[in-house]
């Protein structure tokens, strides 16, 4: 079972509680004002030590919050920053365990897990649990909300470039403050994600660039659209994720490769294979190479040997 989590802090519940303490001195005759007025003096009290407590674990959650996030911008690479995920959630919840998932489809793929114990160090990385479905109230909705609960864990929905692609569990119930920071640091994550993807496919395209054979005769015609540059600018009907994937289709990346590049499935690669291929009137990858970079840099082993009428080629 999964459900959204509910906040109902002890300083919440002693506010209720001296609520009534007053309702009842003012309203009851019955009522001893003496006794009644040492009951309300001591909720006030222990509610003033509870907001205090609760400050005190506020600003250590900011604390570890920023450090999560130095941390997090001064990873290089997927594999590094995936590794700071779960010390860095454990630290900003003081939770004993957190689990970095991926979606797949119906799934959920355990990626990376660390447990702590506050008597011990170093933390240490549990076996994985085998892939496991999502709970059937999410299969059932279609949805993914951006924090449930299920199991006893808290788990943060963690977003690449608009689409759901990973989870972070965190177990046992956290507080209201605990979730804000773990969602924000869950954010960053996937943002994160994406600049480091970015740069990755900057890098090649700039490596691509300076190792290019240019000639003469292969000069760009500045008067064809088709060979108008190395890496033509999407249509603008294509969405921000379609963009990404119309670039990688152009340089011939395979659906598999798309995947691991935009941390999505495959099956949603296709759907946005389908969509690209729709809005630029393609009939196929080869036919969308051909149109946006022309024949000439369409790979060897996907052009067609029987041309069309309207063929440039000579």
């Amino acid at each position: 079972m999964s459900g959204r989590p509910r906040h109902r802090s002890a300083v919440d519940l002693l506010s209720n509680q001296i609520e009534e303490s007053i309702a009842g001195l003012t309203q009851d005759s019955h009522v001893d004002p003496v006794e009644a007025g040492v009951l309300l003096a001591e909720l006030v009290g222990r509610r003033a030590a509870l907001e205090e407590a609760e400050l005190s674990r506020a600003r250590s959650v900011s604390t570890e919050l920023r450090r999560a996030q130095r941390t997090l911008s001064g990873a290089s690479g997927f594999d590094e920053l995936v590794a700071t995920v779960c010390p860095a959630v454990a630290a900003i919840a003081g939770a004993d365990f957190v689990m970095l998932s991926r979606l797949d489809k119906l799934l959920i793929r355990p990626l990376d897990a660390l447990t702590t114990d506050a008597t011990e160090f170093p933390h240490t990385a549990p076996p994985l649990p085998q892939p496991f479905p999502l709970p059937p109230d999410i299969l059932e909705s279609g949805t993914v909300p951006e924090t449930f609960i299920a199991d006893g864990s808290t788990v943060f929905r963690l977003d690449v470039g608009g689409d759901p692609a990973c989870l972070v569990h965190v177990a046992g119930p956290l507080s209201r403050t605990a979730t804000r920071a773990v969602g924000s640091f869950v954010a960053t994550v996937g943002s994160a994600i994406e600049l480091l993807a970015l740069r990755r496919r900057s890098a090649r395209q700039h490596d691509y660039s300076r190792t290019v054979p240019w000639t003469h005769s292969q000069s760009p015609d500045p008067t064809d659209r088709r060979t108008e540059s190395v890496s033509p600018d999407p249509p603008s009907s294509l969405t921000i994720r379609e963009q990404e994937v119309f670039r990688l289709l152009l340089s011939g990346t395979s659906n598999a490769t798309i995947a691991g590049r935009l941390v999505v499935s495959v099956e949603t690669v296709r759907s946005h294979v389908k969509n690209v291929l729709r809005k630029c009137e393609a009939a196929n990858r080869t036919d969308l190479i051909a149109r946006y970079h022309g024949p000439r840099n369409v790979p060897t082993d996907r052009v067609s040997r029987k041309r069309r009428p309207d063929s440039p080629l000579r």
